[in-house]
Parts: C-alpha cells; sequence; structure tokens
C-alpha cells in the first residue's frame, strides 16, 4: 500500500473537467465517474463509492486536448478516499485519489504533453473573518463616506 508521507508528491495536480472509467474485481464491468484534477502521477475521482486505500483498478480516461482515439490505460492503486475537499471548494465533496502505479511509456508521454500548459487547480481561500461588533461600529464611525452630524 502507498502512504500519502511515504509518497511525496512529484507534480502538480491540474484542474480538470473529464471522465474516467475504473475496473476492479469488486464490480462487474466499469464504473464512468467525473475526474476534478489530475497529474502525470494520479487523479482525483469525484465519487461517493466507499474504496480503501491499497485496493487496486484499472483507470482508463481520454486527457485534456488528446485526439479522440488517445486514451490512458494504466494501472492504479487508491491511496486516499475522503468525504470532502475542505482546501479545494467550499461544497463538500466525495471521492478518492488514486496514484497511477503502472502506465506505458507512450500513455506517460500522451499524459505529460496534455497536461503541458495548463494551470494547476486553485485552492479556495476560506471567507475572511467577519469583523466584531466594536470594529464594525469604529470603521463606521471613521470612515470619511458617513456624514456627521456635526
Amino acid at each position: 500500500m502507498v502512504s500519502q508521507t511515504a509518497r511525496r508528491r512529484r507534480s502538480v495536480r491540474r484542474a480538470v473537467v473529464l471522465e474516467c472509467s475504473l475496473r476492479s474485481e469488486l464490480w462487474e464491468g466499469e464504473l464512468k465517474l467525473p475526474v476534478s484534477n489530475l497529474s502525470t502521477e494520479g487523479l482525483w475521482v469525484d465519487t461517493g463509492l466507499v474504496l480503501e486505500p491499497g485496493h487496486e483498478l484499472i483507470v482508463s480516461f481520454k486527457p485534456p486536448r488528446a485526439r479522440r482515439h488517445e486514451v490512458v490505460w494504466a494501472a492504479a492503486q487508491v491511496v486516499r478516499a475522503g468525504l470532502y475537499r475542505p482546501h479545494v471548494d467550499s461544497a463538500p465533496k466525495r471521492g478518492v485519489a488514486i496514484a497511477i502505479t503502472y502506465c506505458s511509456e507512450e500513455h506517460k508521454r500522451l499524459l505529460a504533453r496534455s497536461l503541458l500548459g495548463r494551470p494547476p487547480r486553485l485552492p479556495a481561500r476560506a471567507p475572511p473573518p467577519l469583523p466584531s461588533a466594536a470594529q464594525a461600529r469604529h470603521e463606521r464611525q471613521s470612515s470619511p463616506l458617513v456624514a456627521r452630524g456635526d
């Protein structure tokens, strides 16, 4: 099993909107699920499906800007399952982080080429804290735009 602390991220995750197919010994056929970020080492799949870290999968997807017939196939492993990603979106999302464990050299090059120039995902910033009542009153009173009845 690949743990998050044992394996440091070596590539930047890129924001994407695409669909992947997952195959597993746990179900028949393939599942088509949305992917919201992608790197040359793995992907985040948005799903309520509960998969244990260490579970092995076969994943396939058409990378961004790839031709219709260009599809990446890879052996992969679940490294993290989450019910939400508060550092990315304000709305809770469920999903699984999947690490690519084996991919052909041709598919690695295709994936790397398709991500070139694509901006990294932007973390959502927490809203600024609400001012206290005293601070808000002070700001209103010291504002030059507030008409004073002198």
